[in-house]
């Protein structure tokens, strides 16, 4: 039997991960979209190649 306080610090726990890893990805993904802008920018070749597949 596990203690209550225990239980819901691991609640806590567990949902500030869940927050930090959302936070994270939407952190990611904005800098990779600022990368991939910045990468347009100074090489346009790049760009249009990438796009095209």
């Amino acid at each position: 039997r596990t203690h209550p306080s225990l239980s819901s610090l691991f609640q806590v726990l567990s949902f500030a991960a869940s927050l930090s890893i959302s936070l994270y990805r939407s952190l990611a993904r904005a800098l990779a979209f600022s990368l991939a802008d910045r990468t347009l920018e100074t090489k346009p070749e790049f760009s249009a190649r990438t796009i095209a597949g």
